[in-house]
């Protein structure tokens, strides 16, 4: 895009100029030539106003898959989707990864495998940080047998339905935005495929 300065654009009765420079958020876009704003700011703001406006009017919305008609809430932010919203609710967004990921399970299980041998240190980095966050996250009161027995009642699971369970945090250790505990009534068990599409997520 050829560079056009401000008072160029004004001299020629354009509403936009373009100077090739990054604005004050990273972005290199055009800006209105009446007050310097980037139009990719402009834009951002627009979708964000009407995404809170959509929230702020309890505005319902229709899941592009099961067809059903729900709150704003049942998305996943999407920046580039109507009211700033994914257009598949969160619930059909699961299944279909769960589905996806039981058909395709050993290239998956081989990719992962692949992954954990060429980042051996990331591997061990991360465990560390889970082990850290178990610790900062487990209160001296805490029952530990009720704990302990809760991870032995998936592994029974696993073994009896072929299928494997693991020990979920309901609110997670380390949530954006809300941490929980590492004690009993903050646990569950579920599948293991359901605890990876969750995630480091808050569902309730």
């Amino acid at each position: 895009m050829k560079v056009v300065l401000r008072s160029e654009a004004k001299q020629l009765g354009l509403t936009r100029y373009f100077t090739g420079k990054l604005c004050k958020h990273g972005h290199v876009s055009e800006r209105f030539t009446s007050c310097t704003k980037c139009m990719e700011c402009s834009r951002i703001a627009a979708k964000n106003y009407v995404a809170k406006q959509a929230t702020t009017l309890n505005v319902i919305k229709n899941c592009g898959v099961c067809k059903t008609d729900k709150a704003l809430g049942e998305f996943a932010k999407h920046s580039t989707g109507k009211y700033g919203v994914s257009a598949t609710c969160r619930i059909c967004k699961n299944l279909y990864r769960n589905n996806w990921y039981i058909e395709n399970k050993e290239s998956c299980l081989a990719k992962s495998a692949q992954w954990a041998k060429e980042n051996a240190h990331k591997k061990r980095s991360y465990r560390a940080k889970r082990r850290a966050a178990l610790l900062n996250a487990t209160p001296i009161w805490a029952d530990e047998k009720a704990i302990e027995s809760l991870y032995k009642q998936a592994a029974i699971l696993s073994k009896i339905n072929l299928k494997k369970y693991e020990v979920d945090h309901i609110i997670p250790l380390q949530g954006k935005t809300v941490s929980g505990l590492h004690v009993p009534w903050n646990l569950q068990i579920i599948p293991t495929t359901e605890n990876r599409s969750k995630g480091n997520q808050l569902w309730l």
